[in-house]
């Protein structure tokens, strides 16, 4: 059970750091902290989670039609998911920027 806990945690902290969400900072005598690098002024800890979990959902719908986009034939399909696509990666890049 704490391996799974453990994994699950690096798994996050890797996706976290991949997202530019998360910055290891180095602090003197070796140690180092994690520090959010997108928090927004004001923003408590609850809702930059829930923000977070809507990046995540995001890209989750992002990656979902890049592949539907890239499996389809028909062009007039793939217009429409192209548009969904630019849609979703437009939504992104709001909830990224907090608007």
């Amino acid at each position: 059970m704490l391996r799974e806990i453990k994994q699950a945690t690096s798994r996050t902290l890797a996706w976290l750091v991949r997202a530019d969400m998360l910055q290891k900072i180095r602090i003197p005598g070796g140690a180092h902290v994690w520090m959010s690098t997108r928090s927004l002024v004001g923003e408590s800890l609850r809702d930059q989670l829930d923000r977070l979990a809507r990046v995540r959902t995001f890209e989750r719908e992002c990656a979902r039609l890049d592949a539907q986009l890239a499996r389809e034939r028909q062009f007039n399909r793939k217009v429409e998911f192209n548009r969904a696509l630019r849609e979703a990666r437009q939504a992104l890049r709001a909830v990224k920027s907090g608007s």
